[in-house]
């Protein structure tokens, strides 16, 4: 929490309308979920101008606003007539510099462990874990879903505030440099870094570009700061040999400086015994959550939460929607829905995932491009088509341009079932209702440009006819 007139010092504006009595506790970009106390920010977009929405962040308790000064200069007048809606209104040239300016000021004010969270594949489901084990001991602030890109973190920070034991940020990079331009605001003390894998290729060209990008967060840390890494990527590990820092590796090998071990899943849970020392009991559809789960309690018991105290089953604990995430529809079918995004990296763990699912009946998996892959496109996707054809599931759906090549690759390895081609996730959903019976499973997965969710809209839908007919 702070107060208009500290924005204004900082800012070094003149504000108008200003209300001392007001106090600012948040920001947004968004009247539709803007909080009471926020600090609206008016941002012009190609589509929309924030400015066109100022009258009604106040009439939903906005505490100020940070506006251009030529739209000040334009309304100065109806800024302090009787009756007038606005207060505390910041003048700047650059709204969205003028954001990142003072979610750094409130980070410098903040003397407790600030921890960033990145990598290609289980960063936001890592990053949750680790919010809610270092949340049962104090309460700290950890950043909202995915916003970890350079308007997503200094939003989250504007909520940061000295009671906070901990401050959580997940950063997303699409290109190079976009990791260290978020670290030069979030000044991170702490770092976890999950598996690095192909994503986002048309933006940074190659998978070493990738690496080199998700390893500023480890550059922007002081020397001897500790680095929360996996332990099955050599390349990443030879890559750590350049930074004097706290390497701790986490998997379930014989270099892990916390060993996984025992690892077990039954569908609904995951159980792991993590460096000897503690048992761990979560909700989840899949083995391979073990690893991120892991990775949070390390770096939890670094910042001071023992293993051995932290709880050893999370009945509580929710991951995020759309990652890996169990469904069961009302006609006794079962759906993993994986379609937040996907990556070869992803898609890997998915069909590893899938294939251990026990279950009654058939499996299937439909599924969609994955998209900004650079050049390579072609490649990955035969490959995952590869994969998939030798996993041995009962049927093989898809609808993209890509996704057909993925198909192809997968005919050839002649362990799959049925193979099919849609030409779009209504035809798809509609075909899985007939297709699909109870006691079957269906994994669906895409990047979120395919609208993958769509088919299982289709599907309910479809199965609903059918129930009411």
């Amino acid at each position: 929490m702070f107060f208009p007139e500290e924005a204004f010092g900082e800012l070094n504006v003149r504000g108008l309308a200003a209300d001392p009595s007001c106090a600012i506790t948040s920001a947004s970009l968004d009247t539709r979920t803007l909080p009471p106390g926020s600090l609206f920010v008016a941002l012009k977009g190609n589509q929309q101008d924030g400015h066109d929405f100022l009258a009604e962040a106040f009439r939903r308790g906005a505490s100020g606003a940070l506006v251009s000064q030529d739209f000040c200069s334009r309304n100065a007048a109806r800024f302090t007539e009787p009756g007038s809606p606005y207060k505390n209104l910041i003048p700047v040239a650059d709204p969205e510099a003028a954001l990142v300016r003072l979610a750094a000021w409130r980070r410098r004010l903040f003397q407790n462990p600030v921890i960033g969270v990145t990598g290609s594949v289980g960063k936001t489901s890592t990053k949750e874990m680790l919010g809610y084990l270092l949340g049962q001991r104090s309460p700290g602030l950890t950043s909202s879903g995915n916003f970890n890109n350079q308007l997503g973190l200094p939003l989250n920070l504007m909520a940061l505030d000295p009671s906070h034991a901990f401050c959580l940020a997940e950063l997303g990079a699409s290109k190079p440099g976009d990791i260290r331009f978020l670290t030069r605001i979030l000044k991170p003390t702490h770092a976890l870094l999950t598996q690095v894998s192909p994503s986002h290729l048309a933006g940074f060209g190659s998978l070493d570009a990738i690496y080199e990008t998700k390893l500023e967060l480890a550059e922007a840390l002081p020397d001897g700061g500790a680095v929360v890494i996996p332990d099955f990527d050599p390349v990443l590990l030879e890559k750590t040999k350049r930074w004097k820092r706290r390497w701790v590796c986490v998997g379930e090998t014989d270099r892990a400086d916390y060993r996984i071990s025992a690892v077990r899943s039954d569908n609904s849970f995951v159980s792991f015994t993590l460096a000897g020392r503690q048992t761990f009991r979560l909700p989840a559809a899949a083995a391979f959550f073990a690893q991120n789960a892991a990775m949070a309690a390390a770096l939890a018991d670094l910042l001071g939460f023992p293993l051995e105290e932290q709880p050893a089953v999370w009945e509580d604990f929710r991951l995020p929607a759309g990652r890996f995430e169990r469904r069961t529809l009302a006609n006794g079918l079962t759906v993993i829905y994986d379609g937040y995004n996907a990556s070869p990296g992803s898609f890997k763990r998915s069909i590893e995932g899938f294939r251990k699912l026990e279950t009654p009946g058939r499996k299937a998996v439909v599924f969609a491009d994955m998209l900004e892959l650079g050049p390579d496109e072609a490649r990955f996707h035969r490959e995952l088509g590869e994969n998939l054809g030798a996993a041995g599931f009962d049927f093989l759906g898809a609808y993209g341009r890509l996704a057909a090549g993925a198909l192809d690759a997968a005919r050839v390895q002649k362990q799959a079932g049925e193979i099919r081609q849609f030409e779009s996730a209504e035809d798809a959903g509609k075909f899985l209702a007939a297709y699909l019976k109870k006691g079957d499973a269906l994994l669906v997965k895409a990047s979120r440009g395919m609208r993958i969710e769509k088919v299982l809209k289709f599907l309910e839908e479809a199965l609903q006819h059918q129930h009411a007919v």
